[in-house]
């Protein structure tokens, strides 16, 4: 990572969906990543901290999960995508994003988390109801 730099100039649509990837993995709302750290954060706070200390140590460790998650991915984005371009890379026709067949799928995948962020209710029922059946 250290050896490259301003990609997002050759591979624009590789750079939005990186970003887009650590904005799920970082948890942001309005993305299916806050919404499964809500859920979490809500069995933490609700039933795990005033319970036992281990309680507690797992609220701190999620915490500081979800801060090393951002660090690590935007640290890396901005790396690899941003800056200036390397010069050794500005003329090399083999950097380039990847073929749609690559990208779609991952654009999909982006909608899809846009969906369960905005509308997390239809999933966190089913998953209640089967957990109801095997408890």
């Amino acid at each position: 990572m250290n050896k490259m730099g301003g990609l997002a100039a050759k591979m624009p649509i590789t750079a939005l969906l990186w970003i887009f990837g650590a904005l799920i993995l970082s948890a942001l709302p309005p993305l299916s990543g806050f919404a499964a750290e809500w859920v979490l954060f809500t069995g933490v706070f609700t039933f795990g901290v005033g319970a036992m200390p281990v309680g507690l140590i797992l609220a701190i460790l999620s915490i500081s999960a979800v801060l090393l998650t951002i660090v690590y991915t935007f640290a890396a984005a901005k790396k690899i995508f941003f800056g200036p371009l390397k010069p050794e890379f500005a003329n090399d026709a083999k950097i380039k994003d990847p073929p749609l067949t690559m990208s779609v799928p991952l654009l999909v995948l982006a909608v899809i988390s846009i969906v369960l962020g905005l509308y997390p209710r239809p999933l966190l029922e089913l998953l209640h109801s089967v957990l109801a059946i095997l408890l």
